[in-house]
């Protein structure tokens, strides 16, 4: 059980993507930058935009992440066995889950750059928390008693995802939490285009 504990940082570290669209967002809204206002009365379609600003934040991300496994494998020594294919591949989903909130709360909450941080920061360590970041106890009291709020949680989705290649002969576990990100990053984005699209400004 000791090892969740090592699987909620990489789930930390895999949604801490989100600051990186809450950046990126904030610099094409209108109301919260000078860039913002000269994107706003350009021809660019706002679906555009926010995809093109999906994808800069994966890259940039996806470089930190191959930096993090590397210092793992040849600094800390970490072997990941034959999972390794399938731990990178659901941390990637967690990195795009982590993208699609931060596009998510930059869009749909109307205020200033810095709570939307603190928004988000909360959101991640209390999602961290109840998948078992302080203790293994906390993952298994809220899957035993409220297993809905875990199923929802993304962080444990990629804890779980991660803990059941370790325990179980077969991908079936792991495979609902990989569906579980896709549906959870899917849901943010869409929500997101939508909220961008229908905003208007009366003057810039």
């Amino acid at each position: 059980y000791t090892i969740i504990e090592y699987f909620t940082l990489i789930a930390m570290s895999c949604f801490s993507s989100a600051y990186f669209s809450i950046f990126l967002i904030s610099s094409i809204l209108a109301n919260m930058s000078e860039h913002g206002k000269r994107i706003s009365v350009s021809p660019a379609k706002k679906r555009t935009l926010v995809l093109s600003s999906m994808l800069s934040a994966f890259i940039t991300h996806l470089i930190l992440l191959c930096l993090i496994f590397s210092f793992n494998i040849f600094i800390l020594k970490v072997n990941y066995g034959q999972n390794l294919p399938e731990i990178i591949f659901i941390s990637i989903l967690g990195s795009i889950a982590g993208i699609s909130f931060g596009l998510l709360i930059g869009s749909l909450i109307k205020t200033s750059y810095e709570i939307k941080i603190n928004l988000t920061t909360f959101f991640q360590l209390f999602c961290c928390f109840l998948s078992g970041m302080m203790g293994p106890s906390i993952k298994y009291l809220v899957d035993t008693n409220f297993p809905l709020i875990n199923h929802l949680n993304p962080a444990n989705m990629i804890v779980d995802g991660l803990y059941s290649l370790q325990i179980y002969d077969n991908l079936n576990r792991y495979n609902f939490n990989i569906i579980s990100l896709i549906l959870f990053s899917t849901f943010c984005l869409i929500i997101s285009v939508i909220v961008i699209r229908k905003q208007k400004y009366a003057q810039l």
